[in-house]
């Protein structure tokens, strides 16, 4: 009999802006996608060089368990300071934050 344990995935949400081209060269579609994928990942998959320009516009962490469900909503942005509690410097930008599951 096999044991298994249960495990929980996270992954980080990008919102990208997709441009698409045609055979000559011309901007054809501009459209607004979420996805798990980086914009390179996402140019590659679907369409690759030359057809499609991916660029990233926010990106987000979703924790917890992820299966089957739609992303993560965007948390609210606050500005987040270091551990240390030093106040005198800026702030880190809440979508920069380091991961640490």
């Amino acid at each position: 009999m096999l044991w298994g344990s249960f495990a929980d995935a996270s992954y980080r949400a990008y919102r990208l802006r997709i441009r698409h081209f045609d055979a000559f060269g011309k901007p054809t579609k501009v459209e607004m996608a979420t996805s798990s994928l980086d914009p390179y990942q996402y140019e590659h998959y679907h369409g690759g060089y030359r057809w499609t320009k991916v660029e990233l516009v926010d990106t987000w962490y979703c924790p917890g368990d992820t299966s089957r469900n739609a992303f993560c909503r965007k948390p609210k942005t606050k500005d987040r300071f270091l551990a240390s509690g030093e106040e005198k410097r800026a702030p880190i930008p809440y979508s920069r934050q380091p991961v640490i599951p």
